[in-house]
């Protein structure tokens, strides 16, 4: 299962960035990247996404300074969104698979 943290999603595709790609976690990387990236806000969202509907060659793991992070060199088409979770500090993040 894969996530991407948002500050905020309006339902459509989501961009690569600067780098020409889309920065993804698993979910047990999602705590430390809130805590890295995240501190200051004040809601996120939670794309789960169904890895099956990214396009093929698109998805690589690769290391960064905090562990091997799954990035996506493509479009996040809003299609592979299984389900987005809205969340605030101080709440549990739960998150469920797709299928």
């Amino acid at each position: 299962m894969l996530v991407r943290i948002m500050t905020s999603w309006d339902g459509g595709d989501v961009e690569p960035d600067s780098g020409g790609f889309v920065h993804l976690s698993w979910p047990d990387q999602v705590a430390g990247t809130i805590q890295r990236y995240y501190g200051d806000a004040t809601s996120l969202t939670f794309l789960v996404l169904d890895e099956g509907a990214l396009r093929p060659g698109t998805l690589r793991v690769e290391e960064t300074g905090h562990g091997a992070y799954p990035h996506l060199y493509a479009r996040l088409p809003a299609a592979a969104v299984f389900q987005a979770i809205p969340w605030r500090p101080g709440e549990p993040v739960t998150l469920k698979p797709p299928g």
